[in-house]
């Protein structure tokens, strides 16, 4: 039912501020998403708002590999996001994940019988 993927490694940050430093951190991270997005290896780049504290973001990136997450880390990008985060109220919660499957909405279409 699922589909092999070459292990794709998602780096994610959340960065909670001070509601004063909001537009600031929107501000410093924006500019990264359209040129990340064209980095060769990365296959997704987007920033998420916490609805639940709206001074809470998370930038998620998917790599199509480790090796092209790492050059993303040595990147003048990856230090305009390592400012950014500079900006936060609290420590940042930073996540490096792998995935070895992924599945769509034929998940979903298999599993209620559809």
């Amino acid at each position: 039912m699922g589909t092999d993927v070459d292990r794709i490694i998602v780096f994610s940050v959340r960065i909670a501020v001070e509601a004063a430093r909001r537009q600031a951190l929107v501000a410093s991270i924006r500019p990264l998403l359209e040129p990340t997005r064209v980095v060769p290896g990365c296959l997704a780049c987007r920033l998420y708002e916490d609805f639940d504290d709206l001074n809470a973001f998370c930038i998620v990136f998917e790599w199509a590999d480790r090796a092209a997450l790492e050059r993303f880390l040595r990147s003048d990008a990856c230090k305009a996001l390592l400012g950014a985060m500079e900006i936060g109220a609290c420590r940042p919660e930073v996540r490096v994940d792998t995935i070895a499957e992924r599945e769509g909405l034929e998940a979903l279409a298999f599993i209620r019988g559809y």
